[in-house]
C-alpha cells in the first residue's frame, strides 16, 4: 500500500541532515588484501579461495 503513495522528498530522512549520520571517509590501518594475493592466515592458498569466501 505504501508503494502507490507519492514520496514527500521534503520530509525524507536522506534530505534531512538532522536525522542522518554524517559520513566519514574510512581509512585502512593495514593495506588492502587483493583477491589473488596469498592469504594472510598462512595457509598457502590465495585469499579468494581461503578467508575471502
Amino acid at each position: 500500500m505504501l508503494e502507490n503513495q507519492p514520496i514527500n522528498k521534503e520530509n525524507s530522512c536522506c534530505n534531512n541532515s538532522s536525522c542522518c549520520e554524517t559520513s566519514e571517509t574510512y581509512t585502512r590501518i593495514n593495506p588492502k588484501i587483493g583477491r589473488n594475493n596469498p592469504c594472510p592466515c598462512g595457509s598457502g592458498y590465495k585469499f579468494k579461495k581461503c578467508c575471502g569466501k
